[in-house]
């Protein structure tokens, strides 16, 4: 019985030790881990804060890829780096851009300590608007639901940058399918903001807002201004809203050369996107329209994602007549060719591809 007790104290003793020691090398590790974000951090901030205006190519590129080392150093170390990252973007006298930079590596390594510092930044009155809109991005990749009454607030802000980080935010917790889109205010913004760029983002967010954002972007297919046009067609390809099909196909009425000419560009990858068959014919006669008209490969892509096998005939004539005129087709309607057919495109007169 002594002897029992005397081994098992000293498995006791043993223990202690090695405990003691494993928990002096787990401070010893974090101690050395911290050092190297710090070190990292500081190599980093050197780089970027110095003056990197140059005279030749090849030092750009060289100071390019000193930045990219010292950003992947910081994204390896992951979590162990978000405490010396959160000092950085909190600090107003290092630089803009830097601090920008550790704003979009805290949303890449993807830790929640983050959150509350980006909050802090996006709705600090005296903050750089930019650095506000680079935090509104990063919230809306990491935020959780909650995040959402900043971004709306954000819309209503006097400055434009703050409301596109908004926009931005907001896209971030849809896409993520954490929270409803909240098309009413954005679209609000799409219609009638006085900043292009704000009106673009908010047009382009609307493609995550379902089936109730259609009616919107419908609207918006007639805005006065051609890149808003443009946009709110793809977002109705994006959401694939049958609403959609009928007024698209009026777009695809457009000639050559003219204004309207992207929009038709536009309309085409729309209805291949949303895929419904009263797209086949209209696209059809653009795609019989080799070397005239400048979409008809365009349309043999749109045709291939609907699906119809009544585009195999012509999209064989416009290979064929591809042929004629370039010498060869192009491979993008030969690919449009193998996902209509399953099947490599082989020419019956057994003449080169």
């Amino acid at each position: 019985m002594r002897r029992k007790l005397i081994v098992l104290l000293a498995l006791f003793v043993l223990l202690a030790f090695l405990a003691k020691n494993f928990a002096q090398e787990n401070r010893n590790d974090k101690n050395m881990t911290e050092k190297e974000a710090e070190q990292a951090l500081q190599d980093f901030r050197e780089i970027m804060e110095n003056d990197t205006e140059t005279k030749y190519i090849e030092e750009f590129e060289k100071t390019y890829e000193e930045v990219a080392k010292a950003r992947n150093r910081l994204l390896k170390l992951g979590k162990l780096a978000t405490p010396v990252l959160i000092r950085a973007i909190k600090t107003k006298r290092f630089n803009e851009y830097f601090r920008g930079t550790c704003i979009d590596l805290l949303y890449k390594i993807g830790d929640k300590r983050a959150i509350d510092p980006l909050i802090e930044i996006s709705k600090d009155e005296a903050e750089i608007p930019h650095l506000r809109q680079e935090a509104l991005y990063a919230l809306g990749k990491i935020g959780e639901p909650e995040v959402l009454d900043i971004f709306l607030e954000a819309l209503k802000h006097d400055n434009s940058s703050v409301r596109r980080g908004g926009i931005v935010g907001i896209q971030g917790l849809a896409a993520r399918k954490i929270v409803e889109f909240p098309v009413d205010p954005v679209a609000n913004l799409a219609r009638n903001d006085e900043e292009i760029r704000v009106r673009g983002t908010a047009v382009v967010s609307l493609g995550l807002g379902g089936e109730k954002a259609v009616p919107a972007l419908l609207e918006l297919m007639n805005d006065k201004d051609r890149d808003i046009r443009l946009q709110a067609c793809a977002s109705l390809g994006r959401i694939g809203d049958k609403r959609a099909v009928e007024p698209l196909i009026a777009k695809l009425n457009a000639k050559l050369n003219d204004e309207e000419y992207y929009e038709r560009y536009a309309a085409i990858i729309a209805l291949g996107d949303i895929g419904d068959r009263r797209a086949v014919e209209p696209l059809i006669e653009i795609l019989q329209k080799v070397n005239v008209d400048g979409d008809w490969r365009n349309a043999a892509e749109a045709l291939a994602r609907i699906g119809d096998k009544r585009a195999i005939k012509p999209l064989v004539v416009a290979i064929e007549e591809e042929k004629k005129v370039f010498g060869k087709p192009a491979k993008r309607l030969l690919n449009a060719y193998k996902e209509l057919t399953e099947e490599e495109y082989a020419p019956k007169n057994g003449g080169s591809k």
